[in-house]
């Protein structure tokens, strides 16, 4: 189906959404990225992007995830971004959690919760220097 854009209800000028929903691929995630930098949703006070997976399955393996992740590490916008990834299904998880911990300088962070996603989104500044 694909993945829909908005800005958080609360957090308009910090958070920014994406809402997978059905079979969501690696070139719709990249495709997803690219709508955001053309769109200029990339202000100075976006801290962070709240990827919402409950409802979408992932048809992508490792060589779509490395795609994605090289794609990330080489945009200046995405870098300096905290990507909170938020899935209800242990499938789901594997990815977010692999490039918590092997994707530096990207900050992304697997949750359960939306609130936690959000708490840490809009808590301390995320800066490459403190990793």
């Amino acid at each position: 189906m694909g993945i829909n854009h908005g800005k958080h209800k609360y957090h308009p000028d910090s958070i920014l959404i994406r809402t997978f929903k059905g079979e969501v691929s690696s070139d719709d995630i990249i495709d997803s990225w690219k709508y955001l930098q053309q769109q200029n949703l990339f202000t100075e006070n976006i801290k962070g992007v709240l990827n919402d997976l409950e409802d979408c399955d992932l048809t992508m393996g490792m060589e779509g995830f490395r795609e994605i992740m090289n794609y990330m590490k080489e945009q200046d916008e995405i870098r300096g971004l905290k990507i909170a990834v938020v899935t209800n299904s242990p499938k789901l998880i594997v990815f977010p959690s692999l490039g918590e911990v092997t994707e530096k300088p990207l900050n992304i962070k697997p949750f359960s919760t939306f609130e936690a996603a959000i708490e840490w989104i809009t808590s301390e500044p995320y800066s490459e220097t403190t990793r």
